[in-house]
């Protein structure tokens, strides 16, 4: 029987867009993960998006929506415009990524038969302070940080 990885499309929401786009596409294009596609979808922005992410992921898809609605409504957008993945990678246009990230995920989800798995997410100047780790809830489902403020 054929192992192949499940495929994975990361999608990029962008307003404006940012001045940390290009950086964000260009983690994207170094996962070293072997199934992954790239969706930009470009939320009420203009048409100069289509030049930013083809001068660092060629082979990306890009979306531009007339308004923006938000970050949700874009990924809802993008949810029913792709068909047979296995997962979805949802960013802002403001993240790195190291190169093993969505490798990293996708075992993570398999090991522990998950829906949704979240990376640990740092700083952006400094990886060595955390910003999230994820969360839990308690019995009112009041969502509950597991890390406290400027934590190392």
């Amino acid at each position: 029987m054929e192992s192949r990885a499940p495929a994975v499309v990361a999608v990029v929401v962008t307003t404006g867009p940012g001045p940390g786009l290009e950086a964000t596409l260009a983690s994207l294009a170094d996962q070293d993960y072997p199934e992954m596609s790239l969706l930009v979808v470009a939320n009420g922005a203009t048409d100069e998006v289509n030049a930013r992410v083809a001068a660092v992921a060629p082979h990306a898809f890009v979306k531009v929506l007339e308004e923006n609605h938000g970050f949700g409504a874009a990924c809802n957008e993008a949810a029913l415009m792709v068909e047979g993945t296995a997962f979805f990678l949802f960013c802002h246009d403001d993240v790195r990524l190291d190169s093993d990230t969505v490798h990293v995920m996708v075992e993570a989800a398999f090991r522990a038969n998950a829906g949704v798995v979240t990376p640990k997410v740092v700083a952006y100047d400094d990886p060595l302070v955390l910003v999230h780790v994820g969360q839990t809830c308690d019995r009112f489902g009041v969502v509950q940080e597991r890390i406290q403020p400027g934590e190392i």
